[in-house]
């Protein structure tokens, strides 16, 4: 189990090693699990999704693209594919 604690500020990568951004909140769903992770979007990251570049562009990322947790938080997806996986708040 993680804690809410030990996973903000952690790094988000996509499956092929791209800086997306990093955890600053999570979404809870309706039965109390955690639904989506929202994410302080790197510049590119932030490009990809079509953000016009805001001062903080966030982004929530579905937790069903997590594909791992340990010193990063790693995406099932690769930088190509992560429009399918997040999208700009």
């Amino acid at each position: 189990m993680v804690s809410l604690k030990s996973l903000l500020g952690k790094e988000v990568i996509t499956s092929d090693g791209a800086y997306v951004g990093e955890v600053v909140d999570v979404e809870i769903s309706e039965d109390w699990r955690v639904a989506k992770l929202i994410v302080r979007l790197g510049r590119d990251a932030a490009k990809a999704l079509g953000s016009r570049l805001a001062m903080r562009p966030r982004g929530a990322v579905d937790v069903s693209k997590v594909k791992g947790l340990g010193d990063y938080v790693t995406l099932s997806v690769n930088f190509s594919e992560l429009k399918e996986a997040a999208e700009l708040l």
